[in-house]
């Protein structure tokens, strides 16, 4: 490793002779110095300059929050999730009342009152009528039950035209059912009377016709039930809500889905994965938010002939001048026409760009203010570069992410010619 940088170092003092025999004829656009190759005047050649970021991908150890948000009431489209309230209540279509075990009825005589009585359906449906004997009465409207019972005691009794009210309706089943569930963790729902009846992944609708036609079948009756959702299973996507430390091997785990590898992704990609992974769990669109709190890699090094030299935040489309103006600009002593960048591309190859910074104020050549990555250090040699082993101890003391106390051999009056 030391090696590898002591290389690097030769390398860039390599370029500092040449730097400083152009310095003094002025320097202007953009020069790239590689290994192996002799300098590279690029000025207006795009195709060689450093692209820069536009989109922050994550690596080991950078910091998160993940937030996670479901249904709202405003929604149009809904599916029941695992975890909902629905509050159930239940109603009769037509006014068509159906006569149900344990109601009370009243059958009055037109002609003659002292033949009336009441009587209750038994659990079988059924009723006894004096001179008539057992009638089966579930299922059916008062006015129906009332004409077969005139029809039945024609010819038994004189005028025997009656009128069939309903004293008490046993409502008891129905109103045992009434209230709010919360679909178990099987997607299921438990109905007294009724049983079990799938929820999750459903439309309330479709729960409400599913309920109904059960109702009907079981009480004969014109019953049907209405469902409103009380809750969206907030609590339930409150366990996405947490800050995450992305792990050495480049993933981060979460609740329901497990493991998701997430290094080298873009922050709208981790997104678009994490959702995806969701549509196992939700039958509603999950969204996701994600925030970086921290990213160590995320940084540019700034040092040289700069008010405050350091390690300064990596925004997006950030350039050299602007990491110099966040270092308070260049000292009286520093030259932005001289200015340096050192980059590592993604295969970890380094570069070694020089360009005027000076020109990018003065003409507004912006294709000299260069574009950052991560981990890019920016230098700003003093007026004319006179000192290149100065330059190498700011290197060393104060810009390389690595440690200071390696021991690092280099000639303190090197024979640039070399």
């Amino acid at each position: 490793m030391i090696k590898s940088k002591m290389y690097y170092l030769k390398l860039i003092l390599t370029g500092l002779c040449m730097i400083s025999i152009q310095g003094c004829i002025g320097h202007t656009g953009v020069t790239l110095l590689q290994s192996g190759f002799n300098p590279v005047i690029i000025n207006d050649n795009t195709d060689l300059l450093p692209t820069g970021v536009t989109e922050f991908t994550i690596s080991s150890g950078d910091v998160m929050r993940v937030e996670a948000s479901g249904y709202t009431a405003e929604q149009k489209r809904f599916f029941l999730e695992r975890g909902n309230q629905v509050k159930l209540t239940f109603y009769f279509t037509k006014g068509n009342y159906h006569l149900m075990s344990g109601d009370e009825i009243k059958v009055s005589f037109l002609a003659d009152s002292s033949l009336d009585f009441d009587i209750t359906l038994r659990l079988d449906g059924h009723i006894s009528i004096p001179k008539i004997g057992e009638l089966f009465a579930a299922g059916k409207t008062p006015k129906k039950l009332g004409k077969e019972i005139t029809e039945k005691l024609r010819g038994k009794i004189n005028d025997p035209k009656i009128i069939l009210s309903v004293l008490k309706t046993n409502m008891e089943p129905i109103n045992s059912m009434a209230g709010e569930y919360k679909i178990r963790p099987d997607g299921n729902i438990h109905l007294p009377v009724l049983g079990t009846f799938s929820a999750a992944g459903i439309s309330p609708e479709t729960l409400e016709k599913n309920i109904s036609f059960s109702l009907q079948k079981k009480f004969n009756n014109n019953f049907n039930a209405s469902i409103v959702t009380t809750s969206f299973a907030s609590q339930r996507l409150e366990q996405y809500d947490r800050v995450l430390t992305v792990t050495p091997s480049g993933g981060i785990i979460l609740p329901e889905i497990g493991y998701i590898t997430v290094r080298g992704l873009t922050m709208n990609e981790i997104k678009n994965k994490i959702q995806d992974a969701l549509k196992k769990w939700y039958s509603n669109d999950v969204d996701v938010s994600l925030t970086l709190i921290s990213g160590g890699n995320h940084s540019v090094y700034v040092g040289g002939e700069v008010r405050f030299p350091g390690v300064y935040p990596l925004a997006p489309d950030m350039t050299m001048l602007k990491a110099v103006m966040l270092s308070g600009s260049a000292t009286k002593t520093g030259d932005i026409g001289e200015a340096i960048l050192i980059h590592y591309n993604i295969k970890g190859d380094l570069f070694i760009y020089k360009t005027n910074l000076e020109e990018v104020i003065k003409k507004g050549k912006s294709v000299q203010d260069l574009k950052l990555s991560s981990q890019d250090i920016i230098f700003i040699p003093r007026s004319g570069i006179a000192e290149a082993n100065k330059f190498v101890e700011q290197y060393i003391s104060g810009m390389l992410p690595f440690s200071r106390s390696a021991n690092y051999n280099y000639n303190q009056n090197p024979d640039l010619s070399q």
